[in-house]
């Protein structure tokens, strides 16, 4: 009976230490997901980074290095390979235009430009590379215009019946035709796509 105690010692001992164990685990377990919360946090931040670094990136007045009132001119001097003059058939007549080329000579977009001037004052962007900060493209629909401007309204034009929608400055041409300027929203084919993205 004499060893007895020891013997209770000694089981006491290497019941406990299991629980330090678990202790530095779950610190270790911590250290690990705070780290990773953190790799998660910097990998989203450059993923944002990347995309508003993207030249193909649309913004309000801008695309490609092309922005609304730029002198063409100017333009084709800095970047003569990303600009060739072109020719558009419209319901309202033929145009001269000025097609914006990305670096594989692939035409992204088409500048209207005032003939006086020779200044920017619309771009009509066509490319599935280009996109929004908000993530709407060719391709998209209505619906997903809708998701985020809510109150986003479709108009139609009585010469060539093209169907636009505007929202925060920037005008979305979807592949509907309607005369009237007012179009009843109810009726209306939410799953229209996105056919061109237009700054003017």
């Amino acid at each position: 009976m004499r060893f007895f105690p020891v013997f209770l010692l000694f089981i006491l001992f290497f019941a406990c230490s299991p629980s330090e164990n678990t202790t530095e685990e779950k610190n270790d377990t911590t250290k690990n997901a705070e780290n990773g919360s953190e790799a998660t946090e910097e990998s989203t931040t450059s993923d944002e980074n990347t995309l508003l670094d993207s030249p193909y990136l649309i913004s309000k007045g801008t695309f490609f290095g092309v922005n609304i009132g730029d002198n063409l001119d100017a333009l084709k001097k800095d970047k003569p390979d990303s600009f060739r003059e072109d020719v558009v058939e419209t319901g309202e007549g033929s145009f001269d235009v000025v097609k914006i080329l990305d670096e594989n000579g692939d035409a992204l977009a088409d500048i209207h430009f005032q003939s006086e001037e020779n200044n920017v004052n619309l771009v009509e962007i066509y490319s599935e590379k280009a996109f929004t900060i908000d993530g709407l493209k060719i391709g998209k629909s209505f619906k997903d215009i809708l998701k985020i401007y809510p109150d986003a309204l479709p108009h139609g034009s009585e010469i060539e019946g093209q169907v636009n929608v505007e929202a925060d400055g920037i005008y979305y041409r979807l592949d509907e035709r309607n005369t009237s300027y007012d179009i009843d929203l109810e009726s209306f084919n939410k799953d229209a796509k996105i056919t061109a993205i237009i700054l003017q």
